[in-house]
């Protein structure tokens, strides 16, 4: 008759033990990283920077920068959003391309347009504000006019190691809306060079931080378009300074009669 020991009754239990462990390691990994996964990922932001320019008495150009944040999930879309002005909107969806061109439309009309980013798991919010176009019969092609330069350009000592920047856009942004700033400066009146190639973004403000108070720095600014960059804009200067607080008014007085 054949006997089994205990030793060997005792060695498959504990391999089925193990076994059990790791199928709940396993397990609970697969469970963590599928959490994970769902938690990480979102619709994304909306598009930026759209803009519409009529090209032709029936044609809009359209275009649009990426959303800043994709949600973890590539961009596989967009949906354009279009309407006449006092009706409901209509909806094209496109593929990930950043500019489209409607045609077909009615001269003298005023056509509303916004968008929305898609990827795998979603459609993100509108782009906000709306932009308009109304194609006139004297619309025609864009041609390659970069914009004016920036005017009114002030730098501002914030701190002993900040100078802070402000300027007013272009009278007049060529064909292309502005898309964008370059920032130069230059130390103690030495060569210039770029501060930012490109802010990537309308904001007519900067914060320029590290510096030191024993230089001056002087700054130009630059616009951006679809069709080039500006010229430079008037020059400004600063020297980072320890900005010294006023004290507080004091209070508690009381005045009494001898």
């Amino acid at each position: 008759m054949f006997k089994c020991s205990t030793k060997n009754i005792d060695i498959a239990k504990k391999t089925e033990f193990r076994k059990l462990i790791l199928l709940i390691v396993i397990t609970s990994t697969l469970l963590f990283l599928i959490s994970s996964y769902a938690y990480s990922t979102s619709a994304p932001d909306p598009p930026t920077g759209l803009s519409a320019i009529p090209i032709s008495p029936t044609t809009v150009s359209l275009s649009w920068h990426p959303p800043t944040y994709n949600g973890s999930s590539a961009i596989t879309g967009y949906l354009l959003e279009w309407k006449i002005a006092g009706s409901n909107y209509n909806s094209i969806p496109l593929t990930n391309v950043t500019k489209y061109n409607q045609t077909s439309l009615g001269t003298g009309k005023t056509y509303i347009y916004r968008i929305s980013a898609v990827n795998a798991i979603g459609q993100s919010i509108p782009s906000s504000p709306e932009v308009e176009a109304r194609p006139l019969s004297s619309s025609g092609p864009l041609k390659n006019i970069p914009p004016n330069p920036p005017s009114a350009l002030v730098a501002t000592p914030y701190s002993g190691t900040q100078i802070n920047l402000s300027w007013n856009p272009p009278t007049d942004n060529g064909a292309y809306p502005v898309t964008g700033y370059r920032i130069q400066y230059s130390i103690d009146s030495g060569s210039f060079a770029n501060l930012t190639a490109n802010i990537g973004s309308t904001n007519t403000g900067y914060s320029h931080t590290g510096l030191s108070t024993s230089h001056t720095y002087t700054y130009r600014v630059f616009a951006i378009n679809q069709a080039g960059i500006s010229t430079p804009s008037n020059t400004a200067s600063a020297v980072p300074t320890v900005i010294s607080s006023v004290p507080s008014s004091p209070t508690g007085l009381v005045a009494s009669t001898a």
